[in-house]
């Protein structure tokens, strides 16, 4: 019994190790089974790592990329907004533009041979719209290009063609025109339409065309040629005064060429010294004294020689150096001043400055500079301003009224000429204005020249504002502008435009001497 007992307890026993070991076998491979488990997430997680910062970094890539493609797309725009419009149209006026123009005019020239008519072409820049935008602004420049786009439009006959070439140049295509005398016709009608005034936002502008026209197919057979064939007679059509038309011929395209040639030594005539100033004396009447001299431009050409002001101030207000070559002038004569005031201290220099001058950047400055620098009264210096400038003159005013409190005294030259109201006379701090010569030429033989001096006086005077009248050379006109009390007489009669070496020579030697009793 025992002995049974015994065995069953051992059987018992080796079950329990058998069953023990088979649980630690189970274990240790549920273990092995979770290490591997585990190992695999680790890697799992590793990987998923990896490839959200990859992720990431292609987010960012993305982003930069997005950013140079935004900018790629911004320049794109801008350099569409450049080009001439698909639709052939002008952006600004809503008129065709240059490559429409073409594609009429070549449509045209087809049909001239079959036709036996003339065709006209003709090429319009407005005057002095640079003045326009210096002084007004370029909302108001705009406007009056869209008002002067208009106005041609209602101008011309049914079938012409009016269009913008660029800027404030304009293009008329005439098609079907019997002979010469109705383009003449035509261009006439053109000038009577643009000179009547415009109103632009509270402002009256009056304003001009210069006009040159070609003629198909005498002056060419093709679209180009007849343009720059046209722009060449608007370069003389500028030349003889502006406002009016010109043919072309080929005389006109020299003319072309020679203003080129004019342009380009322009440039560099200031860096060689071939500016000079000339001198002109002015005379005190009721003194009998010289009391001071306007200094005038020349241009000293390799070439050319002697070259008026008249053929190249033009030139320098169209490609921008009338105001380096403003500033030299004001320099030179405000130095040339105080160098005579040493023997003549109560002696006045007057400069004159162009429209351009006052869109100068602290214009003010430069002037206190340059007095400073010469260490003439302000007093002594005189600015004369044209009458066309204060036509536009609403951004000159804080100007000039901040030189006139310097001491600087400001007039109008060439006052009588203009079409700018007189209101500005109360606008401006001005003290004298100058009468222009073409009305003194005819003293004392034209009652019109005669008549409108004295009421210029006797306006000049009423508003206490001194009188100088230019362009005297006989003394039957220095007697008649004496009886009427003119304060101050300019021309060759007194003495004509000379170098700085020469003029006070003339002066002391002429008329018993001009000069004396200055020095007191």
């Amino acid at each position: 019994m025992l002995a049974l007992l015994t065995l069953l307890i051992c059987i018992i026993c080796i079950y329990l190790f058998k069953t023990q070991h088979q649980l630690k076998i189970q274990h240790q491979s549920v273990v092995d089974s979770l290490q591997k488990k585990s190992d695999t997430l680790l890697r799992t997680n590793s990987i998923l790592r990896e490839e959200a910062k990859r992720t990431k970094d292609s987010e960012a890539a993305l982003q930069d990329l997005n950013s140079i493609l935004q900018v790629e797309m911004l320049e794109i725009k801008k350099m569409n907004e450049r080009l001439p419009p698909f639709s052939g149209r002008d952006l600004l006026t809503d008129l065709p533009n240059r490559l429409l123009f073409i594609d009429r005019l070549n449509q045209a020239l087809t049909r001239v041979p079959f036709q036996n008519r003339h065709l006209g072409v003709y090429y319009l820049n407005v005057d002095h719209f640079k003045g326009v935008n210096d002084v007004l602004g370029y909302k108001i420049g705009d406007l009056l290009l869209r008002a002067i786009g208009e106005r041609l439009g209602l101008t011309l006959r049914v079938g012409d063609t009016v269009a913008r070439i660029d800027g404030d140049t304009f293009a008329l295509l005439c098609i079907d025109v019997a002979t010469r005398r109705d383009l003449t016709t035509i261009a006439q009608s053109v000038l009577d339409a643009l000179s009547k005034p415009f109103f632009i936002e509270n402002h009256e502008i009056n304003s001009t065309v210069s006009i040159g026209i070609s003629i198909s197919p005498e002056d060419g057979e093709g679209a180009e040629t007849l343009l720059l064939n046209a722009e060449a007679a608007l370069s003389r059509a500028r030349k003889r005064g502006r406002n009016n038309w010109q043919y072309y011929s080929k005389d006109v395209h020299q003319s072309m060429l020679f203003r080129a040639e004019m342009e380009n030594s322009l440039r560099s005539a200031l860096k060689r010294n071939e500016l000079k100033l000339y001198y002109q004396p002015k005379l005190d009447l009721a003194l009998n004294r010289v009391v001071g001299f306007e200094a005038l431009v020349r241009w000293q050409h390799p070439r050319l020689g002697l070259v008026h002001p008249k053929e190249f101030i033009s030139i320098a207000e169209e490609i921008g150096l009338i105001v380096p070559i403003g500033e030299w002038v004001l320099t030179t004569a405000c130095m040339q001043c105080k160098e005579w005031q040493k023997g003549f201290p109560h002696l006045s220099m007057a400069v004159n400055f162009a429209a351009r001058q006052f869109q100068r950047e602290n214009l003010t400055g430069l002037v206190g500079q340059v007095l400073n620098r010469s260490n003439l009264d302000p007093r002594c210096l005189e600015v004369e301003l044209t009458e066309s400038l204060a036509q536009y003159s609403d951004e000159a005013v804080e100007v000039l009224t901040e030189l006139s409190e310097m001491g600087v005294v400001i007039g109008v030259d060439d006052f009588g000429i203009g079409f700018s109201s007189l209101s500005y006379l109360k606008q401006f701090p001005i003290s004298f204005i100058k009468i222009d010569q073409s009305f003194v030429s005819g003293i004392p033989t034209d009652a019109n020249d005669m008549a409108i001096t004295t009421a210029i006086i006797h306006l000049g005077h009423s508003l206490h504002l001194k009188v100088i009248a230019e362009g005297v050379e006989e003394a039957d006109q220095m007697a008649f502008l004496s009886r009427l009390h003119c304060d101050q007489i300019q021309g060759y009669l007194i003495g004509k435009p000379s170098p700085s070496e020469t003029v006070m020579h003339s002066l002391r030697t002429k008329n018993g001497g001009l000069l004396s009793g200055l020095h007191t």
